[in-house]
């Protein structure tokens, strides 16, 4: 499948007047070289205007008169002066036109002799019935004389099963652009659609440098679907221009200076000449070289000094902008930012005492400086920051400056920061004025360490034995060694796998070794047997040797007290169990304790079991049965106790009581005090 070129330009053809001679103007040709609508689809009710454009190549000046009218439609339009350039965009109301397809005419005069007639066609319905979808262009990045076809594939797709008289246009870039040629494929559909390939051999001088949109619009008779675009990237060869001037430079009022403009030109294709041009910011536009002759792949260097405008404002955001065009007008440019200050203040920082640091207490920075503001009186502050840090002030108070000539000395000490890694840093220091604006910058690098905190000489605890829940502090007593300056440290310690905690913050002096004396409760969640705490000094960054000392831990056994009365006498029969009361208590605060009882010598019962989770006292009651065969005595026992689930024994309680069997009863109902006669 093959596409066709469809030319727009259109001589205006001579009118002969009643007298069959041609007009005098016969001669001034006006020439059209695009003539299109914007818009070829029209979603009902049309909203939209319609839009006609003519591009006029030949205009001299003339009043054109536009004569439209539609087909099929009856509805009268009204004619159209213009006497605008080349470019003639005209609006007209299709809101009161039905669906349908329907032809655009329009008739152009010139001075009602001249004239040029066509037409275009266009669509108004609720969507359109013929589409172009799913545009794909390969290579997406067309590189100038290197790339010189394009893969085009499209779907295009129609109610019917097949169709004939179709045809997709296109064109590149805007109707308004470089060119305005339009092209146009035929293809064929025998299956609703068709998924449509071929190449398009590019012509540059339809094609833009960078993005370049090449705009479908399918048709069928009269029949117009809508606009789709795809884009795809233009590579042109430009001139290649290198500004080796560096970025961000920083420029003073009055200092004489010049943005001095080095560069190297070079251009890899027949350019021609080559023109070099600037401007700072939004001033007029310099020439700084014109029409200099190239040769391909030979390139030319300048330096140029290029003066600031008389009137330039102070800034740190301005530009220049340096650009480079070829014989073809093809441009390459270059932007530099750089800052222009009416004045800005100066330091003079002295070399610092010496070139390492410690993280001692007392090992400072001292820094001495003087500061001057040439053109300017006012008020300056000092800064410093190392490395990338936040910048801190230097100076408690702002330096006043009375005087543009004199200088201000400053002094000022700061201590790294502990938090500092090791190694080589950078301080940073500059001035600062009431306006903000900056002065030179004094960097100065500097080795930092991190001193290793004292050792712990020797440390023993008491006592040496712990209850869980116990009241009774551990006692720590540490001998710190000797240490070569002044440093801030803490003494930190932990149990067993646990994490260390701080104990107490120490300021060790040079000096000779000190015992501090500390307390602590040991923590719950030791087990029970022998533990171990461990001792360091850390002062952040370095930790001392550890050092340990063992203890025991013990878990508590329940306490247990019974108030029931001892030596009670129960009765068989009437006393079939033993009421005992009393409480209990687990100063472990966390587990089951289960309370046990034995009459004489049977075997132990176990009564109820209580889940305590606090030290408090909870009372206890429970009703002991006897056993079926307990014998009658005087010297019974109950003995209690109670068991935790670490097996933990209470002491053991022991009441004594009798249990005694109940006597015969012998009820006579004979009188009392009877007489009796012998041998009655």
């Amino acid at each position: 499948m093959v596409f066709q070129s469809k030319s727009n330009k259109f001589n205006i053809k001579p009118y002969h007047n009643n007298n069959h001679k041609k007009n005098l103007l016969e001669n001034k040709i006006i020439r059209f070289k695009a003539v299109s609508l914007k818009k070829y689809f029209f979603k009902y009710p049309a909203t939209e205007p319609l839009k006609l454009s003519l591009t006029f190549e030949n205009r001299q000046n003339r009043t054109v008169e536009i004569i439209p009218r539609y087909s099929p439609s009856d509805i009268q339009l009204e004619n159209v002066s213009v006497s605008t350039d080349e470019v003639v965009d005209q609006l007209f109301d299709i809101s009161h036109l039905p669906i349908g397809d329907y032809k655009f005419y329009f008739r152009v005069y010139t001075n009602n002799s001249y004239y040029f007639e066509s037409f275009r066609s266009f669509s108004i319905g609720y969507s359109p019935k013929i589409n172009v979808s799913d545009i794909e262009f390969s290579p997406l990045e067309v590189r100038e004389d290197i790339d010189t076809r394009l893969n085009v594939s499209f779907v295009l797709s129609i109610p019917e099963k097949s169709g004939t008289n179709l045809q997709v246009n296109f064109y590149f870039n805007d109707n308004h652009g470089i060119n305005s040629n339009e092209f146009a494929y035929f293809p064929r559909i025998y299956n609703y659609s068709i998924n449509f390939s071929n190449i398009y051999y590019l012509d540059k001088k339809y094609l833009l440098d960078g993005i370049n949109y090449v705009y479908f619009y399918p048709k069928q008779g009269d029949r117009c679907g809508e606009f789709v675009n795809a884009s795809f990237k233009y590579i042109m060869k430009k001139p290649i221009l290198n500004i080796i001037t560096p970025d961000n430079q920083v420029f003073k009022k009055n200092d004489d200076t010049k943005f001095n403009l080095e560069e190297t030109i070079k251009c890899d294709y027949e350019c021609d000449n080559v023109s070099l041009f600037y401007q700072i910011d939004e001033y007029e536009v310099k020439t700084i070289v014109k029409n200099i002759p190239m040769q391909p792949d030979i390139a030319i260097e300048g330096n140029h000094g290029v003066e600031f405008p008389s009137d330039l404002t102070e800034g740190n955001n301005h530009s220049i902008r340096i650009w480079v065009t070829d014989g073809f007008n093809r441009t390459s440019m270059v932007t530099k930012n750089f800052s222009y200050l009416f004045d800005y203040p100066t330091i003079e920082v002295l070399p610092l005492s010496k070139d390492s640091y410690t993280d001692f207490a007392d090992d400072i920075i001292n820094v001495t400086g003087f500061v001057s503001h040439p053109y300017h009186t006012g008020q300056l502050s000092v800064f410093h920051r190392i490395d990338d840090k936040s910048e801190i002030s230097a100076t408690s108070s702002p330096i006043q400056v009375e005087s543009s000539n004199e200088k201000h000395q400053f002094n000022f000490t700061f201590q790294i920061p502990s938090i500092t890694e090791e190694g080589l840093h950078i301080i940073t220091i500059w001035a600062q004025d009431e306006r903000g604006v900056k002065s030179n910058i004094q960097n100065f690098i500097f080795g930092f360490e991190h001193n290793s905190p004292p050792e712990i000489v020797s440390f023993d605890i008491s006592p040496l034995e712990f209850f869980k829940n116990g009241l009774t502090p551990m006692e720590i007593n540490v001998r710190i060694g000797d240490i070569n300056g002044a440093k801030n440290a803490v003494i930190m310690y932990k149990f067993e796998d646990g994490e260390y905690k701080n104990l107490k913050p120490i300021k060790i002096e040079q000096s000779s070794a000190k015992t501090k004396t500390m307390e602590i409760y040991v923590p719950n969640y030791l087990h029970e047997g022998n533990n171990t705490i461990y001792l360091i000094v850390s002062d952040g960054n370095k930790n001392s040797t550890e050092v340990n000392k063992t203890f025991e831990f013990k878990f508590n056994p329940p306490i247990l007290n019974i108030t029931t009365a001892d030596n009670q006498v129960l009765w068989k029969n009437t006393s079939k169990e033993f009421h005992f009361v009393g409480n209990l208590k687990d100063d472990d605060a966390n587990g089951n304790v289960t309370i046990f009882y034995q009459f004489d010598g049977e075997q132990p019962k176990q009564a109820n079991t209580y889940n305590i989770t606090d030290n408090k006292i909870h009372d206890i009651s429970y009703n002991a049965t006897f056993p079926s065969n307990f014998s009658e005595n005087n010297h019974h026992r109950i003995t209690i106790w109670a068991i935790d689930e670490t097996n933990k024994i209470s002491e053991n309680y022991i009441l004594h009581f009798s249990y005694l069997f109940n006597d015969p009863i012998l009820n006579l109902i004979s009188p009392d005090k009877q007489a009796f006669k012998k041998n009655i």
